[in-house]
């Protein structure tokens, strides 16, 4: 039979609304453990795919960050990158020639969008760790900051 040999794919549940709150609550306990580890000194490995806490604390206006500092941070980023492609990080001549292109693109302030994503990203994640200092500086808590805002989805 035709059918019994086709494949059909089922449609992936959705979510119901809590099991989205939970995650997202889940998520955002995740950033506030981070903060505490953080303020107490505490190495931290901060993973922020799409960008979506730095986007958080962006539409919620948490620790605002001026365009001097994210100036500022775009620029420690491409710093950043030009480090972590070096030359002698490659694994082979390929790697070695590949980030040797990514390096003199970056200094030469001619690159292609996928670099500029990977310094965008790489600035984010800087402004979240200089979030976190600002907020330490004023005394204020991040769990505090994050259970007062709403949920939405």
């Amino acid at each position: 039979m035709l059918i019994s040999l086709m494949q059909i794919k089922e449609k992936p549940k959705e979510m119901t609304y809590e099991q989205k709150k939970e995650s997202y609550t889940k998520w955002l306990k995740s950033y506030v453990d981070n903060f505490n580890k953080y303020k107490n000194k505490e190495q931290i490995e901060l993973f922020d795919i799409g960008n979506v806490f730095y986007d958080f604390c962006e539409k919620h206006g948490i620790a605002y960050l001026s365009t001097d500092e994210k100036n500022e941070l775009y620029e420690k980023a491409k710093d950043i990158l030009k480090n972590n492609y070096n030359r002698s990080n490659a694994q082979s001549t390929i790697q070695s020639n590949e980030f040797a292109e990514i390096v003199n693109s970056i200094k030469l302030n001619r690159y292609n969008d996928d670099i500029k994503i990977k310094i965008i990203a790489e600035a984010k994640r800087l402004a979240i760790l200089k979030i976190f200092d600002k907020l330490i500086e004023q005394n204020i808590e991040l769990a505090d900051i994050v259970s007062k805002k709403t949920i939405t989805f």
